[in-house]
């Protein structure tokens, strides 16, 4: 003989009763669900609670408080501490612990606290100290592995700015002078190399800034090794450079005497004037144009 109690049969003996270690509900009572006579309880104390307090109060002042007691635990729960307030400063790093510890004794001091509260506060600074530690310990590790990354990057960005400068570079030099232009091909296809890695990262505007601000505070270490494209871009802008310190005269001249005869010719000058022809016009020349 079984009864089905949910979704499994409750065994009982022959007698009808429930063997032995078998609950009849096994899921047991509801938390939080009170018996009828605990519900109905709760409820008249809670609406004469006014009266109960008031009560107690007057038979407090004659030395007779003990029948109510059982009642004013029900009401009032007990309290062992009492909230404290006093100014601490956020606890966001080390600097804020810092002041926190100090604003904690200061209120000892002023007995706003007592050594036992100032106790237990500090137990629970000394638990925020290690979770910032344990945060920052988090941070460093992925900071150390993202570094190698970031700084590539970053060169890989500064070896596109300068093959985009090159070319000016190459289209202004390279018109009059074939050297020029053959110190300046290999930096364009460098630059061209570093464009396709950046695009396949894919390079995004808002990893940009990141790797920016990344660097600004954790700057590329001297054991960092170059990136290969950096490094060989390095050599070829040095040549390059060199080549201009020697020559930049005479490319100068030759420069303005095209300039002079396409302008005597009519003719438009499409080639675009490079800072670097302009030294007195400075970095950025707001008056040249690309036509």
């Amino acid at each position: 003989m079984s009864d089905e109690q949910g979704s499994g049969p409750i065994r009982r003996d022959r007698r009808g009763r429930f063997e032995q270690g078998v609950s009849a509900n096994p899921a047991g009572r509801p938390r939080g669900i009170m018996n009828e006579a605990t519900r109905i309880a709760a409820m008249l104390l809670t609406e004469r609670a006014p009266d109960v307090v008031t009560t107690a109060i007057d038979m407090a002042v004659v030395g007779k408080d003990v029948p109510l007691k059982l009642c004013l635990d029900k009401i009032i729960a007990s309290q062992k501490d009492q909230p404290v307030a006093f100014a601490m400063p956020p606890l966001s790093d080390a600097a804020g612990l810092a002041g926190a510890v100090a604003a904690l004794w200061n209120a000892v001091a002023e007995g706003l606290v007592t050594p036992s509260q100032a106790a237990s506060l500090s137990q629970a600074l000394e638990a925020q100290t290690r979770a910032i530690e344990a945060q920052q310990r988090t941070e460093a590790r992925r900071a150390a592995a993202a570094a190698p990354a970031i700084y590539n990057r970053t060169q890989l960005r500064g070896c596109v700015a300068i093959a985009g400068g090159v070319r000016e570079i190459c289209d202004e030099a390279g018109e009059v002078d074939q050297q020029a232009r053959d110190l300046c091909t290999p930096i364009l296809r460098i630059g061209e190399m570093a464009l396709g890695a950046l695009v396949a990262i894919p390079d995004r505007p808002e990893l940009v800034v990141a790797d920016r601000a990344f660097v600004a505070d954790h700057p590329a270490p001297s054991e960092h090794s170059s990136h290969p494209l950096a490094t060989e871009m390095g050599q070829l802008w040095q040549a390059l450079a060199n080549y201009l310190d020697h020559n930049m005269h005479r490319l100068e001249g030759q420069i303005e005497e095209r300039a002079a005869a396409r302008e005597a010719a009519g003719e438009a000058d499409p080639i675009y004037r490079s800072w670097v022809f302009r030294p007195a016009e400075g970095l950025f020349n707001s008056n040249a144009k690309s036509t």
